[in-house]
């Protein structure tokens, strides 16, 4: 079947066809989701529950561990990792990357059915335990809402609630939330003397207010028409109705709860976290767009309602952005376009000049068309315009024109000898039509592996994958369709008939004599080739490796942490002064500051830092990229002159989360103590090794507890039990819970607090007043043998349910993680010495990278086994296949030539590069075998002449075609995310072109023994 044949003979249809395409591409456009990156599912879960007053020992023995034997009873789990804190319980659940997105929420609905089961067996006094599977929303519009001096918290967080409220409906967005809203309470701050001389308890206090505010079914009256229910109303509607509590004292007197405490709303303290965004208190708002929404469209809507909120707000409040994916996502565009145009000019400009002006405006037209009809099939399937699918059109753009130029250049070189234009250009798309299909079916198959590996650093590129083999697909159809049909009025025949052949001038004679003196010296050719080849394997070992890039953004990150135990309230302190630091320095455009934990997830690859007192985010803006290196430096600097104690982690953004730290060396076994000691034992054979700095573990540095030891004997006399002692103890530090208020949808939960707690400590706390029964006080002292010091682990992390510790470092600057795990990983091997029953991982960084090598090379053998059956298939030959096959390890001459001379590195998306490149190499490959079997069975030579009258005759079209895509890969090489992958692929096929045209010959000769017949 002719397809060639059927476009002209069918030109109306054609032209429909191709006028509609133009048209639906260009309407598409507009329409197609603009986001930053592509979206993808982050198939983790964090369950988190607290139980007060336990410690870290408690809570993993009492929570973890029943809740983390529910877990791993889950289908789909791939692996769990647990912190257990004192009061609190942080599970995180990894699924399998390979479940799909249907699947995916099944299994959270089961996970959630389980985890309500789980709950009725944990202790008393435990909480709800909250699932959050919207771990992965990314709030991409990011605004904080701020306030002067002089407001209170309270009216910034009404401020806040009412901005939020007003974006909750704009069209585009899908969740609206707010972070760093303190948590309101209602305190009742009593005095001891005053509740001893009524005669109340702070026991009578709590039974009080749990009978008002117990929530009891009343019944219904039944008539013999209706049912009327009863409510037994009582519960507290305003703090009013807890100030007119009624008490009963032991002397039998009545007294208000009002006139014995005073009761106020206020807010959590300490608090759990606390934002700031330059130099200012904080609440940030986050905007996330819909699925297949348009970032752009919703950042519009977003500053136009705020621009209108604005003249709402009160002097003293504003609003103030932090981060904009829709401009990001607009820049990209906007670098798309002027990519897009500069790689089609560098296109039309060889084709120009390599095969004329016609030739180039009809492979041009062929280019246009196969990149706006993109667009459209974009639009159906569902994929938006971000970074990896804008990338993935660049990369398309060289071999888009593949097919095209073929199709061009055999109807150019038939017309010169003699055959009319019309039968040209059928027979130049006809005859080598299956042979270009195979070939790019093989060039979007080689990227089929990053598609389907099942992680999530290969997902982010799956739509690379689809817009690829769209793209192509396309190129395809039209170099046959479009092609002929617009090269039957574009290109012209030659007035005069060239007698001669086309390929008998001075470029295409000498190429001749070196490919034949190449083939007669064929052992030598071999053996300089592969020489050559070990030499640029060898050359390998300089290149740097960096397996996940940085992006050029304005902005950084610092992620600081103070020794354990730091309180919050000091945390926020040493903040505020590095903050003014900061917003002295010229750079900085804005600066927002979240204390206590990392803010709601903004960008995609952001890291989540679980709420600890220790912890201060900074995130900087500067003017421009190129400014944020020096600052960087300059802020770390400062951080470790002035804050010798903290650990300062200063990054910029990059494709995928950076972990806790980046290298990580990890102990699993069932003691702490020899945790420790393993961790320890590592730590100083990483202060041996000068690439790394900032050594530390991830449980911390153990931290003090103060026991009073509970006296039974003593307890019995005094009337005390060991609870109503630990009551009173609360009341003087963090508020003894005993009741929830509720005001509208807020609950709050409800503190009784000694009023003079500020006046105890250390030294004096053995005189802390305790009632007892019988409404005494008698001291701390008469109940209590005696009072420890001791200390404890502040964190208890496991790793699939075994307890787990890992010795953490980073590289310096300048230093990427495989240079420093290459070093250090084989000298831990040999030094350590692992106890029995305990074992030792490699986390941090190496994770990431072998869970995704890993994963990508699961799915190469697939890939190869679907090349090798097409060229089987296509050639039916195994010889062909094989040549081929030789070829593909020769591209690592010149992708490590590419690598050396762009100073990129390798690392996971130069890895994707290399797959392109098999594809573009065996693309070529198929070109120039194709053209053996022609001059072999249309033109009737000999194999030895058809090799290479081959060779010299598809010289033009393959190196046009490597030349294109080289050239259109030229814009990506500055690109820090893309830089890598364009350098492997521009290095790879300039040699790989060189040697298809002359070692190809060499090796298809060599296994068929040809040699030049001498007559």
């Amino acid at each position: 079947m002719s397809i060639a044949s059927y476009a002209m003979n069918n030109k109306q249809v054609i032209h429909f066809i191709l006028v509609l395409s133009l048209i639906g591409g260009l309407l598409a456009f507009p329409k197609l989701g603009k986001l930053e990156d592509a979206p993808f599912v982050i198939k983790d879960a964090v369950l988190t529950t607290k139980l007060p007053g336990a410690s870290a020992m408690e809570v993993e023995e009492l929570l973890t561990d029943p809740i983390e034997e529910v877990i791993q009873a889950t289908r789909g789990v791939d692996y769990i990792k647990s912190e257990s804190r004192p009061g609190v319980s942080s599970i995180k659940v990894s699924m399998k990357q390979d479940i799909s997105q249907t699947e995916f929420n099944q299994i959270w609905d089961e996970l959630r059915r389980k985890v309500l089961d789980v709950e009725k067996k944990l202790p008393p006094g435990a909480s709800k335990i909250d699932v959050n599977d919207d771990f992965g929303d990314v709030y991409g519009i990011y605004y904080a809402v701020t306030a002067d001096e002089g407001y209170e918290d309270r009216e910034l967080e009404q401020y806040a609630k009412f901005v939020k409220r007003e974006l909750v409906p704009l069209q585009q967005a899908a969740k609206v939330s707010m972070y760093g809203v303190q948590p309101q309470v209602v305190n009742i701050s009593f005095s001891q003397e005053r509740l001893a001389n009524a005669g109340v308890t702070p026991t009578q206090i709590t039974q009080a207010l749990g009978e008002q505010n117990k929530l009891v079914q009343g019944g219904a009256f039944n008539t013999q028409e209706n049912q009327i229910r009863v409510e037994a109303a009582g519960s507290f509607q305003s703090i009013d109705e807890i100030k007119e509590l009624i008490l009963s004292g032991l002397n039998g007197k009545m007294y208000r709860l009002g006139d014995l405490a005073t009761i106020e709303q206020s807010y959590q303290d300490p608090p759990v976290v606390k934002m700031r965004m330059n130099g200012k208190r904080a609440i940030g708002i986050g905007i996330s767009t819909v699925q297949g929404g348009n970032a752009v469209i919703l950042g519009e809507q977003v500053t136009a309602k705020l621009e209108e909120l604005k003249a709402q707000l009160p002097l003293g409040i504003g609003i103030e952005g932090i981060y904009f994916q829709d401009r990001v996502a607009l820049q990209a565009n906007k670098d798309f376009f002027k990519n897009l145009i500069i790689s089609i000019f560098i296109v039309i400009v060889v084709i120009l000049f390599a095969m004329g002006p016609r030739a180039g405006m009809l492979i041009g037209s062929s280019l246009l068309f196969s990149i706006i009809a993109t667009l459209l099939v974009m639009l159906l399937m569902g994929i938006e315009l971000h970074r990896t699918s804008l990338a993935a059109i660049i990369i398309a753009m060289g071999m888009l024109v593949d097919n095209a130029i073929v199709v061009t250049d055999n109807a150019q070189v038939a017309m010169k000898r003699g055959v009319p234009k019309i039968k040209a250009l059928i027979d130049g798309a006809s005859t080598p039509q299956w042979g270009l299909l195979g070939a790019t079916f093989i060039a979007v198959i080689s990227f089929l592996p990053l598609y389907l590996a099942p992680a999530n650093a290969a997902e982010v590129i799956k739509p690379l994958f689809k817009v690829l083999a769209v793209s192509l697909t396309l190129s395809w159809i039209f170099a046959l369709v479009q092609t002929t049909l617009y090269g039957s009025f574009i290109l012209k025949e030659p007035k005069k008939i060239e007698d001669k052949d086309p390929y008998d001038k001075p470029f295409f004679n000498k190429l001749k004599g070196f490919i034949e003196k190449a083939i007669r010296f064929r052992w030598a050719s071999i053996g300089i080739i592969v020489t050559v080849f070990f030499i640029f394997i060898f050359l390998g070992k300089f290149v740097k490796e960096s397996f996940f890039p940085a992006i050029n953004k304005n902005l950084f990150k610092v992620d600081l942490f103070f020794p354990q135990g730091t309180s919050i309230h000091q945390t926020e302190a040493r903040a505020i002064e590095i903050e003014k630091w900061i917003m002295e320095q010229e750079k900085v455009q804005n600066l927002s500051v979240n204390i206590g934990s990392t803010p709601m997830r903004y960008y995609l690859a952001s890291i989540s830092v679980s709420a600890r007192p220790n912890f201060v985010h900074f995130l900087v803006e500067t003017e421009t990229h190129e400014e944020v290196e020096d600052l960087m430096l300059l802020m770390r600097e400062h951080i470790e002159n002035n804050y010798p104690d903290g650990i300062p982690i200063i990054s910029k953004f990059k494709v995928a989360p950076l972990p806790d730290a980046v290298i990580e060396i990890c102990f699993r076994g069932p003691d702490p103590e020899v945790l420790r000691e393993l961790s320890e034992q590592a730590d100083k054979i990483l202060r041996q090794e000068p690439l790394v700095e900032y050594y530390r573990n991830s449980w911390g540095e153990k931290t003090m507890v103060w026991k009073p030891r509970y006296s039974q004997q003593r307890g019995q006399i005094a009337g005390i039990s060991r609870e109503e002692m630990v009551q009173s103890l609360q009341r003087l530090t963090d508020g003894q819970l005993v009741g929830e208020y509720r005001e509208g949808d807020q609950y709050m939960p409800i503190y009784l607090v000694a009023a003079n707690k500020a006046s105890y400590n250390y030294s004096n706390i053995g005189s802390t007043p305790i009632f007892n029964r019988f409404g005494e006080s008698v001291s701390l002292d008469q109940v209590v043998e005696g009072y420890d010091i001791e200390w404890e682990n502040p964190v208890i992390k496991r790793y699939n349910r075994q307890r787990y510790i890992a010795a953490q470092v980073d590289p310096i600057w300048g230093i990427e993680s495989p240079e420093v795990e290459a070093k250090l990983f084989p000298v831990l091997e040999e030094k350590m010495e692992i106890p029995e029953g305990y074992t030792m991982f490699w986390d941090g960084m190496f994770f990431y990278q072998d869970m995704t090598n890993k994963a990508i090379a699961s799915q190469l053998p697939m890939a190869m086994i679907l090349i090798i059956t097409i060229l089987v298939v296509l050639f039916n030959s195994y010889k062909k296949t094989i040549v081929i096959l030789l070829m593909l390890p020769l591209i690592m001459i010149g992708v490590n030539l590419g690598f050396l001379v762009t100073g990129q590195s390798m690392g996971f998306f130069a890895t994707l590069g290399l797959l392109g490149l098999i594809g573009m190499v065996t693309k070529n490959a198929i070109v120039l075998i194709d053209q053996i079997n022609i001059e072999i069975n249309q033109n009737g030579k000999a194999p030895y002449d058809a090799v290479v009258t081959a060779a010299v005759s598809r010289a033009v079209p393959v190196g046009m075609a490597a030349a294109t895509t080289i050239l259109g890969m030229t814009p990506l090489l500055p690109d820090p995310m893309f830089g890598g992958m364009a350098a492997t692929i521009m290095g790879g096929l300039l040699v790989a072109t060189i040697l298809t045209i002359i070692v190809l010959p060499v090796f298809y000769s060599t296994i068929y023994r040809l040699k030049k017949d001498k007559k």
